[in-house]
């Protein structure tokens, strides 16, 4: 008894593989990959071969019958995995710092050419641009940058609204506004 937990050792022989048996039939001295893998997994598989009962306390033992050899080996290898595990580390990907401000560079420009024309053609091409943009630049964990990005575009795009004359005046509530009748898409991984 050890912990709580009686461990009994099966007593069963693994029998060798067939390709053991070959290579001892024809004599060779040197140990084959089969022999070595053999003798491997009758060192596993004998180490494995344990039933456990648990005895908590108030309670009747319980035994855990093993049904094969290799699978206790494959869970006892698992289990050993995820107790090492460390947590999942994501290879970040984020939009380059120079790409964000050149694409950004390009939208004002484009902006600044056609910001007469109207409303409704301006959000067409926009709407047209984020949408290759988050389809090119769409990627796990780059989520953050989309967003920024359709941000400063809407930002952008009021800038050059509000330059269209001297007396016209487009604060973020006249924006927000705009924004519910021409909706510029949200930024989503394809």
């Amino acid at each position: 008894m050890w912990g709580g937990l009686a461990c009994e050792p099966q007593s069963k022989a693994s029998k060798p593989t067939p390709g053991a048996r070959r290579d001892r039939r024809r004599g060779n001295r040197k140990k084959s990959r089969t022999i070595r893998q053999h003798q491997f997994h009758r060192r596993s598989m004998e180490q494995s071969r344990v039933l456990l009962r648990v005895v908590p306390p108030s309670t009747k033992a319980t035994t855990r019958s093993i049904a094969h050899p290799k699978q206790v080996f494959r869970q006892m290898i698992m289990a050993e995995a995820t107790l090492k595990r460390q947590p999942l580390k994501w290879v970040k990907q984020k939009t380059a710092a120079d790409r964000f401000r050149s694409a950004l560079k390009r939208i004002a420009e484009w902006c600044r050419h056609y910001r007469h024309e109207p409303v409704r053609e301006q959000w067409t091409a926009l709407r047209r641009k984020l949408l290759g943009h988050f389809g090119y630049l769409g990627v796990t964990r780059n989520l953050r940058a989309l967003r920024n990005f359709r941000h400063r575009v809407c930002g952008v795009w009021r800038k050059w609204l509000n330059r269209r004359s001297q007396r016209a005046h487009m604060t973020w509530e006249t924006m927000a506004r705009l924004l519910v009748c021409y909706t510029l898409p949200q930024p989503h991984i394809v």
